[in-house]
């Protein structure tokens, strides 16, 4: 929660204390520094503020792709279409007016929160569904791509591994985990995992390849070990995907 105005913050962390964790500060430079320290699953900032307005803090936040990922609220006394276009436009989720309800607050958080969460498993249960279709905006999307282009490159070569993806990204180990965990609610070792599993369903679908062609096929090292991740993942084993989906 960002607001210059100390009564604010505290109005807010008291309404959302018993649900969440929060952590405050009174203007976006400390935010940015908090930012950078741990990871969370939702920004609340204000719009006029002395440092950096909250604006320009979005803006800032959805360049970076180590945040990109974050959802935002922003809050403003300031009601006219303008500005609401603005915040939007910057690439926050939600805008809301002040003064609002503690109750409706709660909602907005709610609403974005368990939007995503059932987002993220309904792709967990589609083997086909893209990775493409967890991102909300650009930078994710140039990120993901990017991403997947480099695992795409190395499919075959069972070592290729998240430290591998670390030194092609340029992200530290901490802030790939946070950003893939925001994205798609995994660690970057199941994305990998995860994002070889979906090609595979896809190979088994739509070529003639055999199971164990398309295990070796997409990096692992044995068709018995990718049978065996396979019906974990799925519940199936790749023979009945393979006819049920053709």
């Amino acid at each position: 929660m960002v607001d210059d105005d100390p009564d604010i913050t505290t109005f807010i962390s008291s309404c959302l204390q018993n649900d969440y964790h929060v952590k405050t500060s009174l203007h976006a430079t400390d935010a940015w520094t908090l930012l950078e320290a741990d990871g969370y699953d939702l920004i609340i900032s204000d719009i006029m503020m002395p440092d950096i307005d909250g604006i320009s803090f979005t803006r800032r936040i959805k360049a970076d792709p180590n945040y990109s990922h974050i959802p935002i609220i922003l809050l403003s006394a300031k009601t006219d279409n303008a500005i609401k276009v603005e915040g939007l436009s910057s690439g926050a989720e939600v805008f809301m007016e002040k003064p609002f309800s503690s109750i409706f607050l709660k909602a907005q958080i709610r609403s974005l929160l368990e939007n995503r969460q059932t987002l993220l498993e309904a792709f967990n249960r589609s083997p086909l569904a893209s990775y493409s279709s967890l991102v909300t905006n650009k930078s994710d999307e140039v990120f993901i791509n990017k991403l997947n282009e480099e695992i795409e490159k190395h499919l075959s070569d069972e070592n290729f591994s998240v430290e591998s993806l670390i030194g092609v990204l340029g992200l530290s180990r901490s802030n790939l985990q946070r950003k893939l965990k925001g994205i798609c609610g995994t660690t970057p070792g199941d994305y990998l995992r995860n994002y070889r599993l979906k090609k595979a369903c896809k190979l088994l679908i739509e070529s003639d390849m055999r199971i164990n062609e398309v295990a070796y096929y997409v990096g692992f090292h044995s068709a018995t070990y990718f049978t065996k991740v396979f019906i974990k993942t799925y519940n199936m084993t790749p023979k009945e995907f393979a006819n049920n989906n053709k």
